[in-house]
């Protein structure tokens, strides 16, 4: 099999997008491996992180950050969950949506638009169609030739 390889015919749009796409996939890609590159990292600094925690006191400052961090974390659940609760009660309220279908026949449409039934059956048959709307009436062409 050959490989016709011609550069030049390839326009500077082109170049941009697969560059583009090239760049994205191997930013993809780096992003996948990074917990196992943070992994490694983090097993060689067990050490730093035990001296720097442990043997200079720095575990005080770490509960200090979780309780602040544990706060923000709890006061925005709540919001969120008071959220969901008003949402929950204002449908309750009003009747959910989703489980209201309605149903609307070929003759309701027929009579709303003042037309035939039998021309509508005929229409709902046909690929495509030419509608002509004027003021209050609606004339169907029989096909889009």
């Amino acid at each position: 099999m050959e490989i016709i390889d011609k550069p030049q015919l390839k326009s500077p749009l082109r170049y941009i997008i697969e560059g583009s796409i090239t760049l994205a996939l191997w930013a993809i890609w780096i992003y996948w491996i990074l917990p196992i590159v943070n992994l490694i990292l983090w097993l060689l600094g067990i050490r730093l992180f035990y001296y720097q925690i442990f043997m200079k006191g720095g575990y005080e400052e770490f509960i200090v950050i979780m309780k602040q961090g544990g706060l923000i974390a709890f006061i925005i659940t709540a919001i969120i969950l008071l959220w969901i609760y008003y949402n929950y009660l204002w449908f309750l309220k009003r009747g959910e949506r989703r489980t209201k279908k309605i149903t609307i026949t070929d003759e309701q449409i027929s009579n709303f638009f003042n037309i035939d039934a039998k021309l509508l059956k005929k229409m709902k048959e046909k690929s495509c169609i030419k509608v002509l709307l004027k003021t209050k009436d609606i004339l169907i062409l029989d096909d889009c030739n």
